[in-house]
């Protein structure tokens, strides 16, 4: 199982997640790592992802020497019934690859690595990737979708390791007038112009889930009130009378 102090094995010895292996330099050394989980909190993984995406978990549930179309690599497989403990020493590339290793050394505490791995006259050389983040935008029907995006560039190729939502905002608001009886009834996407509302002098009925108000008001008046504001759209309702 992992050790009390919150170290990982790379390069052939135990290097500090928060010193790495020498941002932007290179080392002849094994490539070794471990893999593992130990509790609901520690855990390390270590993916494939480039040129295809692989997860190593998947691939190393056995000791021995594994082959692929990628790679050859040496697996010391310590796993208890309850948690992975692996050793995983790359020994040989048939084209660069590069890997994605990530998890984290306490509940408070992660760490993520990206590493170009190739094959030279003196042996494996292993570079670490620095790690790059951009802010996309997305429309998503009537929702503006903000995005941050982590990613690693090789080779002018970007690849994307994850993404996670910043923000989410509405770019248009579908409200619904109908009379009801001797109401006026204003449902769908109410929240953003309540303010409104309440000036027009509806009030929220928390049963019909919607704001009313006498239908002497007048939908016409409520229905170009509304139209003022550029973000609403309109749907007309069926007024319904007992």
């Amino acid at each position: 199982m992992p050790s009390g102090h919150e170290e990982f094995e790379l390069l052939g010895g135990a290097v500090s997640p928060e010193v790495g292996a020498g941002l932007g330099g290179s080392s002849t050394a094994p490539a070794k790592f471990e893999l593992s989980t130990w509790g609901s909190c520690r855990r390390r993984y270590l993916d494939l992802i480039h040129p295809v995406r692989l997860s190593l978990s998947t691939i190393t549930r056995r000791s021995g020497t594994i082959r692929t179309d990628w790679f050859v690599i040496d697996v010391i497989n310590m796993d208890s019934n309850r948690n992975m403990n692996r050793e995983v020493t790359f020994i040989d590339v048939f084209q660069p690859i590069i890997l994605y290793y990530h998890g984290a050394l306490s509940c408070s505490k992660s760490f993520e690595r990206v590493y170009l791995i190739t094959k030279e006259k003196g042996g494996i050389t292993v570079q670490e990737l620095p790690i790059q983040f951009e802010t996309k935008t997305e429309v998503q029907g009537r929702l503006l979708v903000v995005k941050e995006v982590k990613f690693v560039e090789y080779a002018g190729e970007r690849i994307v390791l994850g993404e996670r939502e910043v923000s989410k905002t509405k770019t248009a608001y579908v409200v619904s007038i109908k009379t009801v009886n001797d109401k006026v009834v204003v449902s769908g996407d109410t929240y953003e112009i309540r303010e409104t509302l309440k000036r027009l002098g509806l009030r929220w009925d928390p049963n019909m889930r919607a704001w009313v108000t006498s239908a002497k008001i007048g939908v016409e008046n409520i229905r170009a009130e509304l139209g003022k504001i550029p973000e609403v759209i309109v749907k007309e309702g069926l007024g319904e009378r007992g």
